[in-house]
């Protein structure tokens, strides 16, 4: 699955390309999401009903229309108008800096971890290799290049705006909500410049791949993948997506692989690696990541070793809301899980890192679009030391 994501993004860039050589900007980017808005619309039905859809986009109408302008309208409009002058592979690695901007917007915004240490060294590097990018690129060419670049601050400051706006909402409600408002923000210009004749088959099949697959295929892919394997995994598409937009651009445009474009690609996704902490977060997140697979295994199989043996000798756990513990030692936690097994599994909705703690709202798989609370969990050596897990329905984060 996330093969099949980074290899649809990927091909984004390609198919934008293929798309400005007959049309303006304005058009592809009105059929585009047009395209996309019309096929998540199909899905409705399927994933969260009508009712359900409806009030969620009515309670966040105004997140949502900040979303589709600054998230979709504007920076799809600005991608498609850069690539009429620089090659889509090009296109595609400049904006793998977006995870630079997000790890500076969350810390600026939201305090929500640190950029300092290795974080802030990924930071500059990744930064290096943008301005390496920029640098060589002809002077014609720098101000398409910086307009790529905004891209990828608009995408950061989106995400980061609704991760705290749009947390109540579920993954569907702020996609169609989002793409909808980018389909009226951007119909004015899709009419005033559409086309006096019919454009080629390969351009219009260009703008609805675009749509039905980047937009439409692509985002349920992705927060499929996000709910079955978290999110450290599905941002892993942040490293497979440029190098394949590189092939894609070689192999069916004859876009020249340079070697400062290699060099740039290298540097920006050793920065992205260190400065959202994605290496540390393997590391520790990945300790929350084994106990919710173990605790769900647990609940399938009624063996609960395997989940008490991701906790130190003398760990501690403590439930906050409920009238039983805290236990203290491998032996209390287990004799717990087996005295008092839990009934349903569990997800992450979201995690954080503070100071090396691990923060996370959870949610049972019987109502998995509500947060039955938080667990907070404290490291060592890649198992946990302490485990606390609180009972609160509805648990917000602001």
């Amino acid at each position: 699955m996330l093969l099949a994501l980074a290899a649809i993004w990927g091909s984004s860039f390609m198919f934008i390309k293929v798309a400005v050589r007959e049309v303006t900007p304005g058009e592809v980017v009105f059929g585009r999401v047009l395209v996309g808005t019309l096929g998540l619309l199909v899905a409705v039905p399927f994933l969260g009903g009508w009712a359900k859809t409806w009030a969620g986009l009515r309670r966040f109408a105004g997140p949502l229309l900040v979303l589709g302008i600054f998230n979709a309208a504007v920076p799809f409009w600005l991608l498609a108008w850069s690539e009429k002058r620089l090659d889509s592979g090009l296109a595609a690695v400049l904006q793998a800096s977006m995870p630079l901007f997000t790890a500076l917007f969350a810390y600026v915004f939201t305090r929500s971890e640190r950029v300092t240490g290795l974080r802030l060294v990924g930071v500059v590097v990744g930064f290096l290799g943008v301005l390496m990018l920029v640098g060589v690129q002809p002077s014609g060419d720098v101000v398409p290049a910086l307009a790529v670049l905004l891209t990828a601050v608009l995408y950061a400051g989106s995400s980061v705006y609704a991760g705290v706006r749009l947390r109540a909402t579920s993954a569907l409600v702020t996609s169609l909500g989002a793409l909808g408002f980018a389909t009226l923000a951007t119909l004015p210009l899709g009419i005033a410049q559409r086309p006096g004749e019919l454009p080629s088959w390969k351009v219009i099949a260009s703008i609805v791949a675009l749509g039905g697959a980047g937009l439409s295929v692509a985002y349920l892919l992705y927060f499929t993948l996000i709910a079955g394997s978290g999110a450290p995994y599905a941002a892993l598409v942040t490293y497979l997506v440029p190098a394949l937009a590189l092939g894609y651009g070689a192999v069916f445009l004859d876009e020249p692989v340079t070697a400062s474009a290699v060099g740039g690609l290298l540097l920006i996704l050793a920065g992205v690696a260190l400065g959202t902490g994605a290496l540390r977060s393997r590391r520790v997140g990945g300790v929350l990541d084994d106990h919710v697979d173990n605790f769900n295994a647990g609940v399938r199989t009624g063996d609960w070793e395997p989940m008490v043996a991701g906790f130190v000798d003398d760990a501690e756990m403590e439930f906050r809301g409920v009238p039983v513990g805290p236990f203290v030692g491998r032996d209390a936690i287990a004799a717990a899980y087996r005295e008092q097994p839990p009934d349903d599994e569990m997800r992450v909705l979201e995690q954080r890192q503070i100071n090396g703690r691990i923060e996370a709202r959870y949610a049972w798989q019987a109502d998995p679009g509500v947060a039955a609370g938080e667990m907070f969990v404290t490291p060592e050596d890649g198992a946990i030391r302490k485990l606390v897990v609180t009972f609160d329905r509805g648990v917000t984060w602001d």
